[in-house]
């Protein structure tokens, strides 16, 4: 009977654990996007002019999401897209490493905050798929209107898909 009881009382323990840390854990959004266009002609390119254009449109897209972070590489052509969406939201850009993914998957999952993270047609399926521990296909070097969409609910993801209503004049 002892023993029925102390493992009723652990249990309910562990349980009350287990609800506590999940309680903790916050609801947030995360914006997973490529830079804008970029130019051809150097190693470290910045924005063409319809980029720039585009920066300017995702500025204003972000404007009513509740951004807390900005996430940017070094590179120009992240940096000038990810400058327009902090200078929108009155925010410091917050560098990252692209080599490094799962450490911004540490240190996004330790804020719990909505964030947008800009990077690179190589790295942003990455870190999707890092973050919602799925595939993720990848995407074409093309492609520049493509915004993965992460729903985090204390210990759960979703992703969806999204395309910029972005057209260059």
């Amino acid at each position: 009977m002892l023993k029925h009881r102390l493992l009723l009382l652990l249990t309910l323990c562990l349980t009350s654990a287990t609800s506590v840390s999940e309680e903790t854990l916050a609801d947030y959004q995360l914006y997973l996007i490529r830079h804008a266009e970029k130019q051809t002609t150097d190693i470290d390119p910045a924005l063409t002019h319809c980029g720039l254009q585009r920066a300017k449109f995702l500025a204003r897209y972000f404007s009513d999401k509740q951004i807390k972070t900005v996430y940017t590489t070094d590179y120009k052509r992240t940096q000038q897209t990810a400058s327009a969406i902090s200078q929108a939201n009155e925010l410091t850009l917050q560098e990252y490493d692209p080599g490094k993914l799962s450490e911004l998957v540490t240190r996004v999952k330790n804020q719990q905050q909505s964030a947008v993270v800009v990077g690179h047609s190589n790295t942003t399926p990455n870190l999707a798929a890092l973050i919602i521990s799925d595939d993720v296909a990848p995407l074409s070097e093309e492609i520049y209107d493509t915004i993965y969409y992460i729903q985090v609910s204390g210990s759960e993801t979703s992703l969806r898909v999204l395309k910029q209503d972005f057209s260059c004049q």
